[in-house]
Parts: structure tokens; sequence; C-alpha cells
């Protein structure tokens, strides 16, 4: 539905030419044609396949004498995507139904990973590893081993070379600019975070929601609950790997805040007319690692939580970025956008607070220096930002981790004293009293 629109966007950005705006594209004899005959009114319909449906409910397309030929007319297009898609679909349907399962995050991790040793076999390091795969079994917490040597987003190996990668465009896209620019707001840095947060907050919130939906999905849950630990210590083992994502992550938006924190301290105290905005480095500078240390678990926590109470691995990944977009659309779609209907200065009364609900908006004010200009006192509005994600984090975390026991489906009870064992050839493994029992249903 949106993927036409994007398209016209960007023919318009590369393609047009002169004051008008327009390009070559729908100036052509065909798109002209379409207009004369009545089957397009504007040359943007062309993008939007579904446009007819929608010109049905608007009086300028039945005018005062409906028009019914040209309605179906215009249908057209709609009926043969989905006579397209409906043949595509039946093509492929029996050369895709054995087709055996396939990663494209793994199948791109591995080619950075055989990228890095061919570039590695040269005369100054000749196939040196400097930190190489450990094999050997886990003398404890075998469920964090497993998540750190058996998972893509897990491994070290994997981990570094991603970090190498991403860290490398980072770092040439921000000099780069620098050398061009020479003004306060570089777009690249801007450009280039808001690509880092969409890339750390997908990625996060695919493997968090799939620690334990992904094992329910492969039957494999039953098996992780009778290990003999704490329902609490489970989640926490399996969470290991998550916490190493979050940390490759986060270096690319560290060395983004700290490249800005640097540059904007050349225009330090300096206002900007044209957008009543000020320049404030520390202010900058605390903000955005503030949310680049609490945002992240809040998601990670928060999608764990929904993974933990879905069926399907599926569904909880589906679910979580429901949830998270709603999250960060819903207090600007159903709190401020009715107030500013009734009231256009709430900017300037405490309400304009209520924004902070959305976890975009600190992101998006902190970046453009907007925070002087929304919030009274910035450092105050920096301040309930940050205790209200690290209430969520904190609230998730907790629930996650009290209500274990209930999440997983495990009922344990927690003996004072181990038992003894009454088979001397076969003596049992000393017992903790920290190690729960677990009973069967």
């Amino acid at each position: 539905i949106f993927g036409p629109a994007l398209g016209y966007v960007l023919i318009e950005a590369v393609v047009s030419h002169g004051n008008e705006g327009r390009n070559t594209l729908f100036n052509s004899p065909m798109v002209q044609f379409l207009q004369q005959i009545g089957v397009i009114d504007h040359p943007e319909q062309l993008m939007f396949p579904f446009f007819a449906p929608v010109q049905i409910l608007s009086p300028n397309v039945w005018g005062k004498s409906p028009n019914y030929w040209m309605t179906s007319l215009r249908t057209v297009p709609i009926l043969l995507w989905c006579w397209g898609f409906m043949y595509l679909a039946n093509r492929f349907v029996v050369s895709r139904a054995f087709v055996g399962p396939f990663n494209p995050l793994l199948a791109f991790l591995r080619k950075i990973d055989g990228l890095f040793q061919r570039l590695n076999q040269n005369r100054l390091t000749r196939g040196v590893v400097l930190v190489a795969d450990k094999s050997r079994l886990p003398e404890e917490r075998p469920i964090a081993w497993r998540e750190t040597t058996k998972r893509s987003f897990g491994r070290t190996r994997y981990l570094a070379r991603l970090f190498l990668v991403l860290e490398s465009l980072v770092l040439a896209l921000l000099f780069l600019n620098a050398i061009i620019s020479g003004d306060v707001y570089l777009p690249a840095p801007a450009i280039t975070s808001v690509l880092a947060w969409l890339l750390l907050a997908l990625l996060v919130t695919v493997a968090s929601a799939s620690l334990f939906s992904g094992e329910r999905t492969h039957q494999t849950l039953d098996v992780l609950c009778v290990t003999p630990y704490s329902s609490s210590e489970i989640i926490r083992q399996k969470f290991t790997g998550v916490s190493r994502l979050i940390l490759v992550l986060s270096a690319p938006l560290l060395t983004i805040i700290v490249f800005e924190t640097f540059w904007r301290g050349q225009f330090w105290g300096h206002d900007e007319p044209w957008s009543s905005s000020r320049v404030d480095p520390p202010l900058f500078f605390v903000s955005s690692l503030l949310t680049l240390l609490i945002y992240p678990r809040a998601i990670a926590w928060l999608t764990c939580l929904i993974g933990l109470v879905t069926r399907t691995q599926v569904r909880a990944i589906m679910t979580s970025l429901i949830v998270i977009v709603g999250w960060c659309a819903a207090p600007w779609l159903f709190l401020l956008a009715p107030m500013i209907a009734v009231n256009p200065n709430i900017e300037r009364t405490p309400l304009i607070f209520l924004n902070l609900l959305s976890p975009v908006s600190m992101l998006v004010y902190t970046q453009n220096d907007m925070v002087h200009q929304y919030f009274g006192s910035p450092w105050t509005a920096v301040a309930l930002n940050t205790v209200f994600m690290g209430s969520v984090w904190l609230a998730c975390r907790t629930v996650c981790l009290t209500r274990a026991a209930r999440l997983l489906g495990r009922s344990e009870t927690f003996n004072e004293t181990p038992p003894q064992s009454s088979d001397m050839a076969n003596p049992s493994p000393p017992r903790d009293s920290t190690t729960p029992v677990i009973q069967s249903a």
C-alpha cells in the first residue's frame, strides 16, 4: 500500500526538474491519454494501485451523475495486481513446498566472516586469530554458554565483526560529512543516528522476543524447564546473548554521540534564530547517553515479557513490533493531537511533558536541540524521561523475574535441606538451598 507512494517520492526527488516539480514520467503521452479519457484524475494516482476504492468515496469521482463505467475501469489495476499475485502463488507453491530452512541473517554474518578471513590472510597478519571460538563444554551457567556459543547474535566472532562493519561505516560517514560541511547541524550524524536506532530496536526486538517463544516453537522449552535452575536464573542466563548484542549495537551510537558532542562544542552558546533552538553540548551528551543506556534495555525486557506470554515466535515478534510502534505513536495521536486542536499554545503549559510518554520524543528533541524550545526546564525534562523509561525497564524486568515460574509454566518448590540419597552406589550430587525441585503436573 505504501510502497508505490514511497516510489513516487523517490522518483520526484531523483528525476524531477525545473520549478514545476514534475518529472518526465508523469508528462508522457500515455499518462496524458489516460487523463483525457478519465481513467485517472492526477498523474500521481498511477503510483497507488488501490486508489479506485478510495475515490469511490470522493464526490469528485461521482459528480452529479455517477459514471459506473469509469469507476469499474479504475479497478482494473488492483484486479491485475490480485491476478498476478495469485498466478505467482500458484506457480511457486509446489517448488517452495520442500525447500529447506534458510536464515538470511545467519547467511549475512557468515559472508562477513568469510570476508574477514580472506582479509586476514596477508603478509602482515598471516591468519592470526585474536579471539577464537571456544568449543569446550561449560562448567557452570550452561544456558548462558549455549546462548553465547550456539546463537548467531551471541557468538563473539560474529558480534566482533558486525561491530567492525558498523563502526567503520559510521566513522567514514561522520568524518566525510565533517570535512564537507561546516554547519553546526550535520546531516550525516542525524541520519546515521536514526538508522542506528532503527537497527538496534529491530535486532534487539527480534532477539529478545525469540528467547522463549522460539523455544516453544521448536518444542525445546520443556527441556529447558527441567534444568536444575530456578526460573529467574533461566531467564537471566537466556538474556546473556541479548545483553552482548545491546553492547555491540550501542557502540556505533556512542561514537555518534561523542562526535556530535565534540562538534556541537564548537558552536556552544550560539542561538539559531530560524529555529529558536540553542546549542547545548552538555545537555545533548547527558540526554543522549541516558537514552542509550536505558532505551535498549527497556525494549529488550518488554519484548522478552511479550515473548514469555506468546505461544509462537512469529506472533511474539509481530506483537512486539506493534507494541513498540504503538508506544511511540499513541501519545502523539491520542493525547497531544486532541489537546493541540483545543489549545494550540500547549507547548507553553506543563501538559507538554505528556510528550515524554513517547520514547521517540526525547530522541527527536535532543537531536534537534529543541529541548529548550518545548520544555521550560530542559534538565527537568531529561530527568522525567529518565525516570519514566527507567521505570518501564525495571518494571518489565521485575515482572519477568518474579513471575518467571508462572510465565514458563513451571511448578517449583525449594527445600531448605538437601535430601540424602539412599543409593550409595550412585550418590546424587549435592544440591544447595537455592536449587529448585521441579514438580510435574
